[in-house]
């Protein structure tokens, strides 16, 4: 259900007092602990790493998952499902073609 009300509401433009009704009804919401550590974590991205599918030589770091979306020309799901399942993968890059994604500290 909650797929097809989100394709259906897809880059459907809201009026501003729509805009203020949602602003209004969010305004003061208590959010549980879990929401607000993801929330933090995921304040200023996740950095990545690509290593060559081959050899796991370190290729690159990107300071963030969707600086490397868009360098691979992908999705970011894409990126963190790559991401999610430490597995070799193969892009249409041709400086990247077989790359492993890991997450890194910088």
């Amino acid at each position: 259900m909650n797929d097809t009300t989100s394709l259906q509401l897809l880059n459907r433009n809201y009026s501003e007092y729509t805009k203020e009704l949602h602003k209004k009804n969010n305004t003061g919401k208590i959010l549980d602990i879990i929401t607000k550590e993801k929330m933090s974590k995921s304040q200023g991205g996740v950095a990545v790493k690509i290593l060559d599918g081959i050899t796991n030589e370190e290729l690159a770091v990107f300071n963030t998952k969707s600086s490397l979306a868009k360098e691979l020309n992908v999705s970011l799901r894409t990126i963190s499902r790559w991401l999610d399942d430490g597995k070799v993968h193969s892009t249409f890059s041709l400086k990247y073609p077989k790359i492993k994604i890991m997450s890194c500290q910088l």
